[in-house]
């Protein structure tokens, strides 16, 4: 059962190892360098865990696997801020990456630097959840051109191009709901395959 437990630690390890991978490059392999990291450390959890237990009883199992949680915790979410103390930076990286990979926080605070919050926001075959994350974040709903049509005003678009699910004809799709008004692509957000532009008034 102690066995058990441990192996199951180690796999938790390594797979929270590599899961920025996983979300910055999908299905690909990772390099050799990452694998072999988080093996060395999965293996290292592994045996912290047997050899505190076996040393010191298993009175001590609770608090060598929550010593395991509290550093892995600290992989994903980074160090700080705490009581005052300021966040270090160079360890939100992996936050970061996964709230702009899975959040439209990121995305709606990008676009209120662009525009106005009482500018509109149109999206065009994104996911629900990115459509209803910007109409949340940003307090206002955001126009859907499949449902709602293509607004008169000048307005920002967001527009799904790649990733899991996308519609590979949405490019072209978009030209025929624009009938040749202008616009213009600001930037992109390939965490979640998206397109932002700017479109003109009719």
């Amino acid at each position: 059962m102690l066995l058990g437990h441990a192996l199951l630690c180690g796999v938790m390890t390594m797979a929270t190892l590599l899961l920025p991978w996983f979300v910055a490059h999908g299905r690909q392999m990772p390099p050799l360098t990452a694998l072999l990291v988080a093996a060395i450390s999965a293996t290292g959890a592994v045996l912290l865990i047997l050899i505190v237990v076996k040393g010191y009883g298993v009175a001590r199992l609770r608090l060598v696997t929550s010593g395991v949680l509290v550093v892995l915790l600290l992989f994903l979410f980074g160090v700080g801020p705490f009581f005052g103390s300021p966040a270090i930076a160079q360890s939100k990286r992996v936050i970061h990456l996964l709230d702009r990979s899975y959040s439209a926080r990121p995305l709606a605070e990008r676009l209120a630097k662009l525009a106005p919050g009482d500018e509109t926001v149109a999206v065009f075959r994104v996911r629900r959840d990115v459509e209803y994350g910007l109409s949340f974040y940003r307090n206002r709903e955001v126009v859907n051109y499949e449902e709602d049509g293509v607004p008169d005003e000048q307005h920002l678009l967001v527009m799904r191009v790649s990733g899991r699910g996308a519609d590979p004809q949405a490019p072209a799709a978009l030209e025929e709901y624009l009938e040749g008004r202008p616009h213009e692509q600001l930037f992109s957000w390939p965490e979640q395959g998206l397109l932002i532009y700017t479109v003109g008034a009719r």
